[in-house]
């Protein structure tokens, strides 16, 4: 029970912020949320709970996108997004979907704004995902969101 519960815990917290009705609860919550998710998508968690990390941080993210739900501290938790989207990306042994999860969550903060890709440059997210070693027969998915991102980064670098 006790390995389940933040599993558990995580994937409410996702579905909470993904639900229409219940963003606005989520938002201004959305801080704490984030801050609590960095040992939860490091290679020390288990599988299951990585990938309801990483879904939390890309419905979090999303948050920033949906002005009806907007959260207070938009330039706190584009910072927490970024700084967990690198930290994630660090973590050699992420899953596939968890991966792409976070590359969604990097996606729907560069869209954000130029805040956003100045941020993710100081982090050095580019060089991140310049160390990604996908697998041969990885998902196609994956390999297409990744592209994107390198070229919303790109484009944004270039504003």
């Amino acid at each position: 029970a006790e390995k389940a519960a933040p599993l558990m815990a995580l994937r409410g917290l996702a579905n909470m912020a993904a639900n229409p009705a219940l963003r606005p609860l989520a938002a201004p919550h959305a801080g704490a949320m984030l801050e609590s998710l960095s040992p939860f998508l490091g290679g020390e968690s288990p599988p299951a709970t990585r990938l309801a990390a990483s879904s939390l941080l890309l419905n979090a993210s999303s948050l920033l996108k949906d002005k009806a739900a907007a959260a207070a501290d938009e330039e706190g938790l584009l910072m927490q997004g970024l700084s967990l989207v690198s930290h994630a990306l660090a973590t050699p042994s992420l899953e596939e979907e968890a991966l792409f999860r976070v590359l969604c969550s990097l996606g729907a903060l560069l869209e954000t704004g130029a805040a956003a890709a100045e941020t993710a440059s100081s982090l050095d997210i580019e060089s991140a995902l310049d160390g990604l070693r996908l697998p041969d027969g990885g998902a196609p998915k994956v390999r297409q969101k990744l592209a994107a991102v390198r070229a919303a980064l790109a484009k944004r670098s270039k504003q």
